[in-house]
């Protein structure tokens, strides 16, 4: 027998667009090939809801791959053992996978497989299988290749593979057999390709006709977001397939009566925008694989010390804060939950609960049957602060509640000693009397535990922690850094200064960062938008209530998406690249920046000496503005915070009363190159795919 063509299934358990197995196949006889590795699933981020989701694909793959004439062959051990005992027996004449941004042991794993290769002189050709790009040197023109690999057409399965009778298939162990401990999750999603082309299709046809608008709660999350996430961690979809299928849908709602397009077509775009941000951040860790261990700046480093206990009663929803346990008991019973939740979750433990990224996020880790470590550890950090580039967000878990589950359905079916509590005490149920507590059976610290802090005084405590590290001497230098290696360009192409002629680009010195006003290079479609607020004088910085006048403010930290308050300057994000919410920042400017604002962006590209006239709203431009109140930008510049340099010629025209009926414009004022230095504003968008 001449040398096989051996596949390598990784995380991409399919047949149709599966360029290593479609080219293979036009190589010669092909072994397909799963290794199950012991090794792998006894890290602390394995889980045996996983490996339940992953032994239904493999099992779903071999029967698909039984039907071109050779089925799935399954081995136990290591990868290149199991490739050498391969090599001896049939000859192996190339090796064919899939990229795989994994976590920190398969890239060790795939180093040893590299160099067993290269040492037996045969050929291991990897394809690409998202977005991400090996060895980016910048992440400049990084849109424009994410949407090319989209765009390109999907490779059909091979017509039929040589059957290689002389080779068993081997068993699919169990979870008992890799010693992975006992894991319920009664509501896990099923494995397997077609559930997940089922998924896509009830997505597109019917449960995503509110996907913009039921996405944030966890009440309506369960059925309004696509649930698509596991399907693209274990590969039985390729993001190719969805977002094709996807803009396919959407182009055919142009051809419908506005009355049966009805909000499907901003559903689907949103959905998009979450698909793009999937391999955005599984860039991050393919361009730096440590930080699933190392904090992205290293001066947030040794924030937090662990506590076990304390980590305990988070992971298990005993935290006595009555949405944080909701959500962490469905968690723990289905394997998902949605974005925003996620978020909170994270945001709790890291800020109230003061526990270190790494030991909540391995927790979460474990509990995600869609675990995908590069999203994983990029959000973890976000949400605990410790990128050095994110605006610090604290979430008011007892406001989620409020805001998210008012009547308390969802809490109510999570959290059953909660049940007969009234709902006015029901997401603060220390606020209870102790006859009611005895007359709807829920004493609190025998029925339902006391909360674990008191959360409106330890998020202040944890903002005046962070805000401190953040003003230690070379923290921006080091959060510029950071910027310009994972900053995300949503255009595509690059935005810096052109290089001079006969040479490089010039790096920027010193005196350039702190005068000029920002080329718009970086993050222009999601450049946080920055007011100066009269109302707030204060020059200690930090996150802190902010009341301003003629509006019903409140803390910031009650909003769905924090505010970075210092020296006065308020900077927040265009609703569209917003990590958590349909509103933004609603009570502190009360003047949320909404959506689809990339193409006022993308009309003032560039470098802008001093303010410009205002300019008339462009049609369909007030379609983007928040539903409550919101407000235009007539004109703009956004300074480089992270340089010092300052914003010119910011002006907001409210376009509704407010609370309290002011116009939002009365409290704008312009601010020139040399004013206070500015709050943050390269700060990354957080809404991966749900």
């Amino acid at each position: 027998m001449e040398g096989l063509q051996v596949v390598w299934f990784k995380r991409d358990l399919r047949l149709a667009d599966h360029q290593p197995l479609l080219q293979a196949s036009r190589q010669g006889a092909v072994l397909p090939l799963v290794v199950v590795e012991p090794e792998l699933w006894q890290q602390a981020d394995a889980s045996a809801r996983q490996w339940a989701f992953c032994a239904e694909s493999l099992e779903d793959l071999r029967q698909a791959l039984a039907l071109l004439g050779q089925p799935l062959v399954v081995r136990t051990g290591r990868v290149e053992a199991v490739l050498e005992r391969a090599r001896r027996q049939f000859g192996i004449a190339a090796l064919w996978s899939h990229e795989e941004t994994g976590n920190g042991w398969t890239y060790a794993r795939d180093l040893r497989v590299a160099a067993w290769a290269q040492s037996q002189g045969i050929a291991w050709i990897e394809c690409p299988q998202f977005g991400v790009v090996r060895r980016l040197k910048s992440r400049n023109g990084w849109a424009r290749r994410w949407e090319g690999r989209m765009a390109e057409a999907i490779s059909p399965a091979p017509a039929a593979l040589t059957p290689l009778g002389s080779i068993e298939p081997g068993p699919i162990p169990s979870a008992q057999d890799l010693g992975l401990a006992a894991d319920p999750c009664p509501g896990r999603q099923p494995g397997g390709r077609q559930a997940g082309l089922a998924l896509l299709e009830s997505f597109l046809a019917q449960r995503g006709a509110r996907y913009h608008r039921e996405l944030s709660s966890p009440g309506t999350a369960f059925a309004s977001c696509s649930r698509l996430s596991p399907h693209l961690s274990w590969g039985t979809l390729s993001m190719r397939e969805i977002v094709q299928r996807s803009r396919g849908r959407l182009a055919e709602l142009k051809g419908l009566p506005a009355p049966q397009r009805g909000d499907w077509p901003r559903a689907l775009r949103g959905f998009d925008e979450r698909l793009h941000w999937h391999c955005h951040f599984i860039q991050k860790l393919e361009s730096q694989p440590d930080l699933e261990f190392q904090e992205l700046h290293p001066l947030t480093a040794g924030l937090r010390a662990s506590e076990p206990e304390r980590l305990a009663a988070w992971a298990e929803g005993r935290t006595g804060l009555p949405f944080v346990d909701a959500c962490m008991r469905a968690l723990i019973a289905t394997g998902w939950i949605n974005f925003r939740m996620r978020a909170m979750l994270m945001s709790v433990a890291s800020y109230q609960l003061w526990l270190p990224w790494r030991d909540s996020g391995l927790v979460l880790a474990r509990l995600f049957v869609d675990y995908e470590p590069g999203i994983h550890w990029s959000q973890c950090q976000m949400q605990s602060g410790t990128t050095g580039i994110n605006t610090i967000r604290i979430y008011n878990p007892i406001k989620q509640g409020q805001d998210h589950d008012p009547q308390g359905l969802f809490l109510r079916q999570w959290l059953p000693e909660l049940a007969r509590v009234p709902v006015v005490h029901l997401h603060e149920p220390w606020t209870m009397p102790p006859s009611t507590q005895t007359s709807v059976g829920c004493v609190l610290g025998i029925d339902y535990p006391l909360p674990l802090v008191e959360p409106a005084a330890a998020a202040r405590e944890a903002k005046q922690r962070i805000w401190a590290r953040r003003q230690e001497p070379g923290f921006r230098e080091l959060a510029a850094t950071v910027l310009q290696t994972h900053g995300s360009r949503r255009s595509g192409g690059t935005r810096s200064r052109p290089a001079p002629k006969g040479g490089r680009r010039r790096s920027p010195t010193p005196k350039d960062e702190a005068t000029r006003p920002l080329q718009l290079g970086l993050d222009l479609d999601l450049a946080y938008w920055i007011w100066l607020d009269p109302g707030r004088s204060s020059a200690q910085p930090g996150i802190e209530e902010a009341q301003r006048p003629g509006h019903g403010g409140g803390k910031t930290e009650d909003a769905p998406v924090a505010v970075a308050v210092e020296q006065g300057v308020v900077s927040l994000q265009q609703e569209g690249a917003a990590p958590l919410g349909e509103e933004v920042v609603a009570g502190h400017v009360g003047a949320p920046v909404a959506e689809h604002f990339s193409h006022v962006l993308e009309a003032h590209r560039g470098q802008f000496e001093g303010p410009k006239k205002p300019r008339t709203a462009r049609p369909g431009e007030e379609r983007s503005l928040d539903r409550r109140q919101g407000a235009r930008l007539d004109r703009f510049v956004i300074g480089d915070a992270l340089g010092g340099a300052a914003i010119t010629g910011v002006a907001a025209q409210h376009l509704g009363q407010g609370a309290g009926g002011a116009d939002a414009g009365a409290h704008q004022q312009e601010i020139r190159p040399g004013s206070a230095p500015l709050g943050k504003t390269g700060v990354e968008p957080q809404r991966p795919m749900q």
